[in-house]
């Protein structure tokens, strides 16, 4: 007669029981992780600093970018978040909409507005998402799609009608050149011309440094560590001004830089060049330096732009 061994049953049950047990405490974890992250679920857009000012931010008198730098000035309420619009010039003159780069915001681009409407045209221009005075959406890529949405949100927003026949003059700069080739691919009928000033969507990737590969491409980064070392990197040490002109973060993802330069210089003298005639005091650096200190999505729009947006030439050799 086969005798009874107690051990025999109780390790057959823990067999059984043991991984029942660990499948049961997993899923406790993932619940309680589960409610922890509905809990603190994102809004679905950062504010900008303009309806969310935050503590440390100066006056507005002393910020590289007031609220009042340019004329015309409106928040358009959107789905997306609200836009920061600029419009201003002869009712009845040629339209022409102006498109900012992919750290600056519509700042860099005033002098030229004053310029054109000096020459009796209307102008309008806008702060891209997650730039300037836009909030930035946290729910969605900032690719084409999103971008090109903004464009007629923001043509939609006008007293003025920008869609009625012969349409409106269109000038990219930087990333905006690149938005505004695919916004000219899809609504020709609306561009009665389209000029590109140092355009996105040329850089060849081969000619990016390792370390933005590292930071923006390689998925080796946490979110949160890629993150920080992005801020860390695009936020450009203040030198004084000493030419007018706008320059763009872009640039650095596209030339073999030395890597000291970090993604906020463009070249020599690229931190230091003042972005407009009449505030020469206002540089680049300190532009770029305000939106990473004190709008909550420049980053992280910043980060998915460079991923997801017209940047890279569409094609490889």
């Amino acid at each position: 007669m086969q005798r009874f061994n107690p051990g025999s049953v109780l390790g057959s049950r823990q067999q059984v029981l043991l991984p029942s047990l660990l499948l049961a405490a997993a899923l406790c974890v993932s619940a309680s992780l589960f409610r922890r992250s509905a809990g603190r679920r994102k809004a679905p857009y950062e504010p900008s600093p303009g309806r969310s000012p935050p503590r440390r931010q100066p006056q507005d008198q002393d910020l590289p970018y007031p609220p009042d730098a340019l004329p015309g000035a409106r928040d358009v309420e959107t789905p997306y978040g609200s836009i920061r619009v600029y419009e201003w010039g002869p009712r009845d003159g040629e339209r022409v909409l102006l498109v900012p780069g992919v750290s600056t915001p519509v700042i860099a681009l005033g002098d030229l507005g004053h310029e054109m409407v000096a020459r009796g045209y209307r102008v309008m221009m806008f702060d891209l998402f997650g730039r300037g005075y836009s909030d930035a959406p946290n729910d969605l890529a900032y690719d084409t799609r999103l971008f090109v949405t903004q464009f007629l949100l923001v043509l939609a927003s006008s007293g003025v009608s920008w869609t009625t026949a012969p349409g409106f003059h269109l000038v990219g700069y930087s990333l905006g050149g690149g938005l505004s080739v695919a916004f000219t691919r899809y609504f020709p009928h609306l561009v009665r011309s389209l000029s590109l000033v140092t355009p996105g969507g040329l850089i060849r990737r081969h000619h990016v440094g390792w370390l933005s590969w590292l930071y923006y491409n390689s998925g080796l980064l946490p979110e949160r560590l890629a993150k920080y070392l992005v801020r860390r990197r695009i936020r450009p040490e203040p030198k004084p001004a000493h030419a007018a002109g706008g320059s763009d973060i872009v640039a650095a993802e596209g030339e073999r830089i030395v890597e000291r330069d970090g993604d906020s210089n463009g070249g020599p003298g690229f931190n230091s060049a003042a972005i407009s005639k009449t505030r020469p005091h206002v540089t680049v650096s300190s532009v770029v330096a305000w939106q990473a200190d004190c709008h909550e999505g420049f980053v992280m729009a910043f980060m998915s732009t460079i991923r997801n947006a017209p940047i890279y030439a569409p094609q490889e050799d």
